[in-house]
């Protein structure tokens, strides 16, 4: 049994950090073992957190330090227990929002082989290097995990993030350059995945992989070192692309009255501006669409910002509404909301005038691309980067956006503005705009005139995906014998006949968490049945208190089980893990 390399340790630790480790700057400890957290504030302290742990708990650090009281006062809020001083950080690997140092950055680059089941992973350290290879600058570390390699480019000196827009930096260089990573290895034919987080955690230099009974080491280092502006050029400066930015309005007043002359123009010559101003538009249902159809009408106009509030409150006082004056933030979101109302028109009026170029031949599709995906991103309210379609009977969708991707399925989620919409939704908790009739045919075109395609034949079927990822999910969490320990922790388990059985809930977590694959509930159990998974209701005898209960899981299909590795006896140890 390989054992923990105390002074590789403390050197990987010290090159990196130097001494900016300290009682506000932390370095969090996490063990995937027991999920628990060690915040420590020295090297020193790091490295003997590092010997306390037993051999196989298969320890990880949080590659930039954090804010330990900002954490902290994050973790309050979260837990809802803001009443206590110190809330437990036993279980908590602090957030992108409390990170106040980073090192440097960082690539994880996963092997094909035991425990990495992922297709179209690199299959050796030579292939894998080829990716490292497409990018424009060499690295200062590359560390041999025994599964895979994470790579480093280390800055000069470790960079403070003294401020929200220095942390927002810090955010676009490392999804900017993962980016690059991740599209260079696409074109190579291989799969990276994304771990461009702030709050990530890599496992350490000494430390042991449970998985592969190895030591975590160097691969190969070098004295280069960055600046954090040599990698400007690739940052990814996205931001949410529809976000309502509040306008900054004047004093408000029961007397406001908006400009008579626009207000008598818009009247006359805007018939559906003056079935709204006369309340005429049964549609409606509360003030709140009144204010903000007007609102849109008159930024159309090209209204100023305190004109647009004071026909709102007209409007209001002349209905014997509520004026709000005691609310000044619904104004400013009000107007920022008409705002974006216009960016998302124009984006649409855009949209149209391409499909038809496109369709006509005036335009390649190649060319207007980019454009696509800027318009649609701007009418939806957030990036996306691609949109895949894997050449199948039939043809599955994807949206790859900034923070992962969403399987649509088929064509008909696309051409369907409500289904869109869902499964939207269901994966994002959050609503976009609804699109009536005619109004989605461009934004459904251009969706699927912006498609990349990708051919991976028999294995993008619904089956071959679902045997992809269960297979990569069953290698990391082998099924259980002891059926009643795994469904106390949801884990997988073997049921009657040898069948298979997994929770649907901690799968889907595992799907966003793993592979970036953001899927509803609703959608991944349609998925399991076509591939032909079913829902079974177990009986077992809760080890608590002995008492017989039930626990609704899936089964793995036997069409998929039959490709899994064979299955290996679970040690007291990898159950732990769970």
């Amino acid at each position: 049994m390989a054992t923990q390399d105390r002074e590789a340790a403390q050197s990987f630790f010290e090159e990196m950090y130097g001494e900016t480790i300290s009682e506000m700057a932390r370095l969090v400890l996490w063990t995937s073992r027991d999920k628990r957290s060690t915040w420590t504030s020295s090297i020193g302290e790091a490295v003997a957190a590092l010997e306390s742990q037993p051999p196989l708990s298969n320890i990880y650090y949080g590659v930039c330090l954090q804010d330990f009281e900002a954490a902290q006062a994050e973790r309050g809020r979260r837990v809802r227990k803001q009443d206590q001083a110190q809330p437990d950080m036993g279980f908590c690997r602090g957030y992108p929002a409390t990170t106040l140092v980073m090192p440097g950055l960082w690539l994880d680059l996963d092997i094909a082989g035991r425990g990495h089941e992922k297709a179209q992973l690199p299959t050796s350290q030579v292939e894998a290097e080829r990716i490292l290879q497409g990018l424009p600058l060499d690295p200062s570390w590359v560390v041999d995990t025994g599964g895979g390699m994470h790579i480093y480019w280390l800055f000069r000196e470790p960079w403070l993030l003294e401020s929200e827009e220095e942390r927002a930096r810090a955010a676009a260089l490392i999804r900017g350059w993962q980016r690059l990573a991740i599209d260079s290895a696409m074109e190579l034919g291989y799969a990276v995945d994304s771990t461009h987080d702030l709050s990530r955690v890599l496992r350490p230099v000494g430390t042991i992989n449970a998985k592969y009974g190895s030591v975590v080491g160097f691969r190969d280092r070098s004295e280069v070192r960055f600046n954090p502006s040599d990698f400007d050029e690739w940052m990814d400066l996205v931001t949410p692309v529809q976000r309502v930015r509040p306008a900054k309005i004047g004093d408000l007043s029961d007397d406001l009255q908006p400009p008579a002359d626009k207000l008598a123009a818009m009247l006359a010559l805007a018939p559906k501006f003056a079935e709204t101003w006369r309340r005429e538009r049964k549609e409606f249902p509360s003030q709140s669409e009144y204010d903000l159809s007007l609102a849109t009408m008159a930024a159309r106009q090209g209204w100023k910002e305190n004109e647009i509030v004071a026909l709102v409150v007209s409007h209001r006082r002349m209905g014997g509404e509520d004026l709000k004056l005691d609310r000044p933030g619904y104004y400013e979101r009000l107007v920022g909301k008409a705002r974006a109302g216009l960016d998302a028109e124009t984006a649409h009026e855009r949209l149209s005038d391409r499909v038809e170029m496109v369709q006509s031949g005036d335009a390649d599709i190649e060319d207007e691309r980019e454009d696509f995906l800027r318009d649609v991103s701007t009418l939806l309210g957030f990036k996306i980067r691609r949109i895949i379609k894997f050449v199948t009977d039939p043809p599955q969708y994807r949206l790859v956006l900034e923070e992962g991707q969403i399987h649509l399925g088929g064509v008909e989620t696309i051409l369907s503005p409500q289904k869109f919409r869902a499964s939207i939704a269901a994966v994002s908790n959050t609503l976009i705009q609804r699109f009536q009739g005619a109004r989605w045919d461009p934004v459904a075109q251009a969706i699927l005139q912006a498609v990349e395609e990708l051919d991976l034949g028999a294995d993008s079927s619904t089956e071959g995906v679902m045997s992809e990822w269960l297979g990569e999910y069953l290698a990391q969490h082998r099924p259980s014998d002891d059926q009643a320990e795994a469904i106390g922790i949801k884990y997988p388990f073997i049921w009657k006949e040898g069948r298979i059985c997994f929770f649907l809930a901690e799968f889907r977590s595992w799907l966003g968490f793993h592979r970036d694959e953001k899927v509803g509930r609703k959608q991944l159990a349609t998925l399991l049945r076509t591939a032909g998974s079913e829902p079974v209701t177990v009986n077992y005898t809760r080890e608590a208190d002995g008492k017989r209960t039930t626990a609704s899981c899936w089964t793995v299909p036997l069409s998929i089980a039959a490709t899994l590795p064979a299955r290996a006896e679970r040690s007291e140890e990898a159950l732990d893990e769970a």
